[in-house]
């Protein structure tokens, strides 16, 4: 097991000796900054996770032998004192602050009324999903009740200092003049989408990581963008990747079919070479219908199961699993499962730092789950198809073949 995981283990256990965690201390060389980054999704380091189980115990002895750690900032947290209070660690707060530990509110505050839910996700006892923050003028509103018209989707690009969002039909055809918003307006639109989009399957800190670290974003509406007045079913996070695009995130609450079509439609428009996305089990099938092969490049051929799998996935109809418990405890999907096994075994997870078991040619489905193998998910890559030439083309290409040899 990795050390990241062992120290996420000792830190999980409230009542663990704190003579443990510090032999694990020791014996990595004090390497905090690196103890917790167990996933890509996930922003802790040990003392961030110490505070948001409230280790008072683990807090002292990280703040001692590291000095000044509490007034670093983190990227995702902000300063450990304003993490404190916003955890409702109040022991932890107020050693903090009286070693000096400095207030600043880096990170932003919750609104959340539940801890436990996702800043983004919206309560189901709202009256309205009008903004709550009336008195801030937003370039887009969300609309009080699903209105009636075509899909349309706003394309919103991000550029050095600027974010640009235009809306196109489902034609392709511009109907809105480019705008500039802020990053504050495009999380406000992702957030404030009616319905949970994600439903609860992505923490808050991947979301804010999803909306800083790409550059295009997708959203899927009906209204009238040009007015202002919107109603967003879903959307999509992406940025450049080589020739190609990386799909990091895609969400919706309908019309989930229509976001991925327009997405893969406006690449092909920009002549993309490929389009590469780490699926969960759940949608491994999905993803299938729309082109994606489990391949680690377009120059590589997909592996041998993809074909039998796409059979089974055709034979299934619309049956697609509803969530990652569907995947392990309905048995008309154990097709998935035997296919996520292959692709654990065959080095195709997206998550890093695993243990040394998920990569065993042994491996069970018991250890996959227990170990929280593949927990990002699989690579799959959707490549542009060559491009087929006509009868009159092919007989250009004979030709031109032909006067070379002469």
């Amino acid at each position: 097991m990795s050390l990241a995981w062992q120290v996420a283990a000792l830190i999980d256990k409230q009542t663990g000796p704190l003579e443990d965690f510090i032999a694990e201390d020791k014996k990595s060389g004090s390497k905090y900054t690196e103890w917790y980054q167990e996933r890509p999704r996930d922003g802790h380091t040990a003392f961030t996770h110490a505070i948001k189980l409230g280790r008072l115990d683990i807090v002292k002895y990280i703040v001692e032998t590291h000095p000044g750690i509490e007034n670093e900032e983190n990227d995702f947290f902000g300063m450990p004192r304003d993490y404190a209070e916003r955890e409702k660690q109040n022991e932890i707060a107020e050693y903090l602050k009286s070693i000096g530990a400095t207030l600043r509110g880096a990170a932003p505050k919750s609104k959340s009324k539940s801890k436990s839910k996702p800043k983004y996700s919206n309560d189901d006892d709202e009256e309205d999903f009008v903004d709550d923050d009336e008195d801030f003028d937003r370039p887009f509103t969300i609309a009080k009740s699903e209105p009636a018209g075509p899909l349309n989707m706003l394309v919103i690009v991000r550029e050095e200092k600027f974010i640009f969002a235009y809306s196109i039909s489902v034609r392709s055809q511009k109907l809105s003049v480019t705008q500039i918003i802020s990053d504050s307006d495009l999380e406000h639109l992702v957030k404030k989408i009616p319905g949970n989009p994600c439903k609860n399957q992505i923490g808050e800190v991947f979301m804010q990581s999803a909306l800083r670290g790409n550059t295009h974003f997708f959203v899927l509406y009906r209204g009238n963008a040009l007015q202002g007045l919107i109603y967003p079913y879903g959307f999509i996070c992406a940025r450049p990747e080589g020739t190609g695009y990386f799909l990091d995130l895609i969400c919706a609450t309908k019309n989930g079919a229509d976001l991925l079509k327009f997405f893969i439609k406006w690449c092909t428009g920009k002549k993309v070479q490929f389009i590469h996305l780490h699926a969960l089990p759940q949608v491994l099938g999905l993803y299938t219908k729309f082109g994606f092969q489990f391949r680690r490049g377009c120059s590589d051929s997909a592996i041998p199961e993809t074909k039998e799998f796409k059979a089974k996935v055709a034979a299934s109809g619309k049956a697609f699993p509803s969530s990652l418990s569907d995947v392990w405890t309905n048995d008309d999907f154990k097709y998935v499962r035997e296919m996520v096994l292959n692709l654990q075994k065959q080095g195709f997870s997206a998550s890093e730092n695993e243990p040394a078991e998920c990569s065993s040619p042994d491996l069970d489905e018991e250890t996959l789950k227990e170990l929280n193998c593949g927990i990002d998910g699989y690579t799959m890559i959707r490549c542009k198809s060559p491009k087929l030439q006509t009868r009159k083309q092919q007989r250009k290409t004979k030709r031109r073949k032909t006067r070379k040899v002469k």
